[in-house]
């Protein structure tokens, strides 16, 4: 068809931890901020969850950016080993997992 998809959508162009902000940020917080407004209860947590989610992945895109001038986009995901991901979890003011 001779059509070039969007960054975002390019495997090779696309950089998945901004994606996921991107994602989050745009639709899944304001879905899940709305959601708790209307059914404090039941849905106040998991905004907040979405919220720490949204942390995680600014954290990864951030060491991402940091650490990987060189490497192509599509390898963005390769940075998330244990110990980075143990890293990044250290760093946020609260526990992403809501039974630890």
């Amino acid at each position: 068809m001779g059509h070039e998809p969007m960054d975002m959508m390019n495997r090779d162009l696309a950089c998945i931890p901004q994606v996921q902000v991107d994602f989050m940020e745009n639709v899944a917080l304001p879905v899940y901020e709305t959601l708790a407004k209307i059914f404090p209860e039941s849905c106040g947590e998991v905004f907040k969850r979405a919220e720490l989610n949204k942390e995680r992945w600014s954290c990864i895109n951030k060491s991402w950016a940091e650490s990987a001038k060189d490497v192509k986009a599509r390898e963005s995901m390769s940075i998330l080993t244990n110990n980075f991901d143990q890293e990044v979890l250290e760093k946020l003011e609260a526990p992403v997992n809501p039974f630890v």
